[in-house]
């Protein structure tokens, strides 16, 4: 009896700490690609100098997407708050061409650089913004956070060890405050 208590009792905390190490882990970090872009002045900037120096909010972004119009200011404003600056975090805005019939008619011709222009002066934006314009750092990310849904905007908040720690598809107030949230709780 005092054999089968025994064995019940390395039996079951076998199975508690076998239970609670699964509970305890944490899901594999997802880590952002590498990409070296051009940014608007036409100089090149790698991922990995700009993390260096702080987390970052990437957001990617294209011409023809009203959704990216209303997020951009906000995120801007939201770029200057104390929490950003408490938390070390800058954000980077990734203009990626999207080639559709209906951008294709409306600015047939106009290079990538041009458009991304109109769109940061009519907003107003003065953050970074590079320009994807063949869209592999897009799909780069999507991949590496494992989304399958092309949209945008697509955004993303990435530490300096390159671990994408949130990730968000589309426009709404609520994905803003998940960003807020991450950007508190991870730093």
């Amino acid at each position: 009896m005092k054999k089968t208590i025994a064995a019940l009792t390395i039996i079951f905390t076998f199975s508690v700490t076998a239970i609670s190490e699964k509970i305890n882990a944490k899901a594999p970090v997802k880590k952002a690609p590498g990409i070296a872009l051009e940014d608007t002045n036409g100089k090149f900037v790698m991922l990995s100098s700009l993390l260096s120096a702080s987390n970052l909010v990437i957001s990617f972004w294209s011409y023809d997407c009203p959704p990216c119009r209303k997020e951009m200011p906000e995120l801007q404003q939201m770029a200057g708050s104390g929490l950003f600056k408490q938390k070390n975090v800058k954000i980077i805005f990734v203009y990626v061409e999207a080639k559709t019939e209906k951008t294709i008619e409306a600015v047939s011709e106009r290079p990538p650089r041009e458009k991304a222009l109109e769109i940061l002066q009519m907003l107003d934006i003065r953050e970074t913004c590079l320009l994807d314009i063949y869209g592999m750092a897009y799909n780069n990310y999507r991949k590496a956070a494992n989304i399958k849904k092309a949209a945008m905007p697509l955004l993303f908040l990435v530490n300096k060890n390159k671990d994408i720690l949130f990730s968000a598809i589309g426009y709404n107030e609520d994905n803003l405050k998940k960003l807020e949230k991450a950007i508190d709780s991870n730093f």
